[in-house]
């Protein structure tokens, strides 16, 4: 299965902090928005992985 769901907004932070990281003066800026992204869908797949044990576990009791 697909854990990593990318959307339009997913993409726009990406094509932002790209623009920010160009321009040097705003780079932390971007530098968070590509943290603050990765995070997000380190959390996304942490989500996943626990409704998929307990589908798991209630599928073979």
């Amino acid at each position: 299965m697909n854990y990593y769901n990318f959307n339009k907004r997913d993409y726009l932070i990406v094509i932002l902090a790209i623009i920010l990281i160009s321009f040097g003066i705003t780079m932390p800026i971007g530098i968070l928005l590509i943290i603050f992204l990765i995070l997000n869908k380190i959390n996304q797949y942490f989500q996943n992985e626990d409704n998929n044990k307990t589908f798991s576990t209630l599928f073979f009791n």
